[in-house]
């Protein structure tokens, strides 16, 4: 049975938004600087690799334990797409961590490098799209499970054990609950600007989901999850809400990185025109820049007024 109209419009609507948006960003994204990925907002960049590490070792037991446990079949569902998308963050965040320490290296630098750190290259990028999918993900996924999944699973009394099996369980716990941690501890940490062009990324990665789980109805002729039901009379609300919650937990991400940047150096980003509060980056290197400009006008002043005192 095909979708429903309203339904496929709202699975548009994702889609046109995630287009929209990444071709909105797309030169901004230009302007991301490696300290904005490897840098720590807290401490030493040390403690930003180590966090991402352990996170990448955490991720990477859970998410084997649980395919050798009940093969590959897990695959199928949003959680450990997301799971397996929150490793691949830490993966990509560790590598872009540990160029950015041999960069830093006394004796690995040229003349050319002495100066402020490079443009972030196709990795930081990539490190920096992942994070602004995984972050908000997290919060929905877990928010979504325990809210609303979790509840309608329990109110089936033939299959109640089972889910409470599964759902009540380290794995679980893990994946829809300490995942959000896991995100949250790294936004703490790094200095990621989160932009609401960015909201694209997760806007196509969910849109993606979606084909998945309606090409998994074609073939089997159920849902993966019981609010997916698009035959039911009001399934157009279900997809509406689920894009507002996905909407939602961005924008709180968002909210709490510009919070956190404020914070910590958001008055010192302020100060510079032209530079954004969530690119502390930036406003370190307008800031050198202007002392150097200044020094360098300070000769000629000095000389200025040599000559006027000469005069008199």
């Amino acid at each position: 049975m095909p979708l429903p109209a309203p339904v496929l419009a709202v699975k548009g609507l994702g889609w046109a938004w995630g287009l929209w948006f990444v071709a909105l960003g797309s030169q901004r994204a230009k302007r991301l600087q490696l300290d904005d990925v490897t840098a720590c907002s807290v401490g030493p960049s040390q403690l930003l690799l180590c966090y991402r590490l352990a996170m990448l070792a955490w991720g990477l037991f859970i998410g084997i334990s649980q395919v050798l446990d009940k093969g590959s079949r897990v695959f199928a569902f949003y959680t450990v797409w997301n799971w397996w998308l929150l490793t691949a963050f830490f993966a990509l965040g560790s590598w872009a961590s540990l160029r950015a320490r041999r960069h830093q290296q006394p004796g690995r630098r040229t003349k050319q490098q002495a100066g402020p750190a490079p443009e972030a290259g196709l990795l930081c990028r990539a490190t920096s799209v992942t994070f602004c999918v995984v972050a908000p993900m997290s919060l929905a996924v877990d928010l979504l499970t325990w809210a609303l999944l979790v509840p309608m699973l329990m109110s089936s009394d033939a299959h109640r054990d089972f889910w409470r099996h599964r759902m009540y369980c380290f794995e679980s716990y893990n994946q829809h609950g300490f995942n959000a941690v896991m995100a949250l501890g790294d936004l703490l940490l790094n200095r990621i600007p989160v932009e609401l062009y960015t909201s694209g990324w997760l806007a196509l990665w969910s849109s993606l989901y979606g084909v998945w789980s309606a090409a998994f109805y074609v073939r089997t002729g159920r849902y993966l999850y019981p609010f997916l039901d698009a035959q039911e009379p009001y399934a157009w609300v279900a997809y509406v809400g689920l894009f507002a919650v996905h909407l939602a937990a961005y924008l709180t991400v968002m909210g709490l990185s510009r919070a956190k940047q404020r914070y910590l150096f958001g008055r010192k980003a302020v100060a510079i025109p032209g530079i954004a509060a969530g690119s502390p980056a930036l406003a370190t290197r307008a800031q050198t820049r202007m002392r150097s400009e200044l020094a360098s006008s300070l000769p000629a002043t000095l000389d200025g007024g040599a000559s006027h005192f000469k005069a008199q």
